[in-house]
């Protein structure tokens, strides 16, 4: 029996018709050829009874409708496929199925999708490129923008936005840094000019001129206050000299300014003959201006002790000793002259008898530079057995205008010095 016929390239399909068994090209070959041999019953073509002759993914014609693994439109047999990301269909070709055409996960973008279908979208990202939001403020000089997103992130550029000043521009009548207040800060109109420190004391004013900004600038032209030093003068240009209030240097008055007489000379402890020296008693030995002075021109110190004898070592009594030396130094401080001060003392109870001829006065001869002071010493006889203590009166006088800030200090000791010859 002949095998099946081709026309060309064309697939043949076996078919019964008026009691014979005949060939037939399909359409797609052209006319139908005719195939008049006689064959055998036993190629009839017999719909697949196992899917009761539906078409199925196999390669075989089992609709025995001429065609293989068709759909039911004619076209390739077709069924629904899907992914993580959605559905799609897939097509029969020659028995197999092909690849599935529903989408696949992709790398997560910024673009509003998920496309890693994990049910999550452009998680990572601030936000989706190519997207814009507004930015800045529509307040004062400023105007808003917009900002856009770029890779998933925000750019941070405000484009088109008008951005406020970092300070405010004054004498313009605008809110240029955007704050809701115009010309805040301003201090002044530019070019206006005023006078600014002092005139007081050694001080001098100047000017001062308001900048373009409206800001006041340097103060020019002028001499401003020093350190107070104590000069006559007020350096610090607080209206007092030699003194500042601030500090607390500097002396306004002699703490024993009643002491300017003879009758009412400031007491001091007796100076006992070995014992140690005495002084005028200051409140605060750290703070300056508890110490004496004499200020202004003219000023008087009286002080009064008794130099007092309380032995007169290994002697006979009645018999003479010599001698008892009373010293007095006069210490000046480093803010004045050592011409300024002069000091000097009597051994005598009545102020009537301090005079010119009981009376020792200091000159440049007493001065000794290595203590600053002047140094007076006095020297009597006494006799074994008997009082010979003193009274004393100390004079500190102001000679050249000793200034205010200008302090001294007193001091005396009186001994006993068996080596010292009698007056």
């Amino acid at each position: 029996m002949p095998g099946p016929r081709r026309a060309g390239q064309c697939r043949c399909m076996w078919g019964r018709a008026q009691g014979w068994w005949w060939c037939l090209a399909l359409v797609a070959c052209g006319d139908p050829v005719v195939d008049r041999s006689d064959v055998g019953p036993d190629l009839l073509c017999e719909p697949n009874a196992g899917t009761s002759g539906l078409e199925i993914c196999n390669g075989v014609d089992d609709d025995c409708d001429g065609k293989t693994d068709e759909g039911p439109s004619g076209g390739p047999l077709r069924q629904p496929c899907s992914s993580q990301c959605g559905g799609g269909t897939q097509d029969c070709v020659l028995g197999v199925w092909q690849g599935c055409s529903a989408p696949l996960p992709t790398l997560e973008t910024c673009n509003g999708s998920d496309d890693n279908c994990d049910g999550t979208t452009d998680e990572g990202c601030d936000c989706v490129h190519g997207r814009t939001r507004p930015c800045g403020v529509d307040t004062g000089a400023c105007r808003a923008g917009i900002e856009q997103c770029v890779d998933g992130a925000w750019s941070g550029r405000c484009l088109g936005a008008v951005e406020p000043t970092p300070t405010e521009l004054c004498n313009n009548g605008v809110d240029d840094n955007c704050n809701d207040q115009i010309d805040e800060g301003c201090q002044c109109v530019a070019g206006e000019s005023q006078t600014c420190g002092t005139d007081v004391g050694e001080c001098t004013a100047g000017t001062i001129t308001c900048d373009p900004n409206g800001r006041w600038g340097d103060c020019v032209g002028q001499l401003q206050a020093a350190t107070e030093v104590c000069n006559g003068k007020d350096d610090d240009c607080d209206g007092e000299l030699d003194w500042t209030s601030a500090t607390g240097f500097g002396w306004r008055a002699d703490p024993f300014e009643s002491n300017d007489t003879c009758a009412s000379a400031e007491g001091l402890p007796n100076a006992v003959d070995g014992g140690a020296w005495i002084a005028p008693a200051v409140s605060d030995p750290a703070d300056l201006t508890t110490f004496p002075t004499v200020h202004p021109i003219g000023d008087l110190d009286w002080y009064r002790f008794r130099a007092e004898t309380v032995s007169h070592g290994a002697c006979l009594p009645g018999t003479s000793q010599c001698a008892f030396v009373l010293v007095v130094q006069l210490e000046v401080s480093d803010a004045a002259q050592k011409d300024d001060y002069r000091v000097c003392l009597a051994t005598t109870s009545d102020c009537n008898q301090v005079n010119a001829q009981t009376t020792v006065c200091s000159d440049l001869g007493h001065w000794q530079q290595e203590v600053s002071s002047y140094v007076l010493a006095v020297k009597w006889g006494g006799t074994c057995g008997a009082d010979d203590s003193r009274d004393v009166k100390v004079r500190v006088e102001s000679r050249n205008g000793a200034p205010a800030c200008g302090y001294y200090q007193l001091h005396a000791r009186f001994d006993y010095d068996p080596t010292e010859p009698c007056p």
